[in-house]
């Protein structure tokens, strides 16, 4: 048998379970419905998304939920489970835009209009290829009017102090600020560092 294999360049366990043939499974009851020891009951999934809608973690994604919580010294269950249980509940997308139950709420869509440089500034954050499998943050900041990148910079990762460092950093070398900061709906867009930032400077956030 040792011989065969190494002639036929196959594994030995490959060869005896092919000649053992195939094994029946005598579990009748799907993974999904087994009754695990540990498994959340429903009552258990149910607090776990009333605790995700409360005020102080209801406008956060599930992961800066569950840390949050977690720095609190409140731990509700594994990530990777309340990720499940808030898929389960329709609560995985955009959280921001879903009330306490779950439906999405009316947004108005905004229109922003310049007539000349410096009036309304857009940004966002890219992912940048790097050599081999690395991989940056690309920040860029246009001008909607002169579509001029007016600010830009590569880092390694993403967070909301390095998005109100930019910001900053962007309005300084201009030596100007737009009344307006147009943004989609990201973490560090609608991180509390950045709006500070921009009611500091008295500058319109936009989303």
């Amino acid at each position: 048998m040792v011989r065969a294999c190494d002639l036929l360049g196959v594994a030995r366990s490959s060869v005896y379970r092919h000649l053992a043939g195939g094994r029946v499974s005598t579990l009748t009851i799907p993974q999904a419905d087994r009754n695990y020891p540990n498994r959340l009951t429903a009552e258990e999934q149910a607090a776990i998304v009333a605790r995700l809608n409360q005020d102080d973690v209801a406008d956060l994604s599930i992961r800066e939920a569950y840390y949050t919580l977690l720095d609190q010294g409140e731990y509700l269950c594994s990530l990777a489970t309340m990720h499940r249980v808030m898929r389960q509940a329709g609560q995985s997308g955009d959280r921001r835009r879903c009330s306490t139950n779950g439906t999405a709420l009316p947004r108005v869509k905004p229109v922003l209009v310049a007539d000349a440089p410096r009036q309304v500034w857009c940004w966002d954050i890219t992912d940048l290829p790097g050599p081999g499998r690395q991989r940056f943050k690309l920040f860029t900041m246009l001008d909607l009017y002169s579509r001029q990148v007016v600010g830009h910079r590569a880092e390694r990762y993403e967070s909301r102090e390095l998005a109100a460092e930019f910001i900053q950093a962007t309005i300084d070398t201009e030596g100007a600020q737009p009344r307006v900061i147009h943004a989609d709906n990201g973490a560090s867009m609608r991180a509390g560092t950045t709006r500070d930032l921009l009611a500091r400077l008295h500058i319109t956030a936009s989303h």
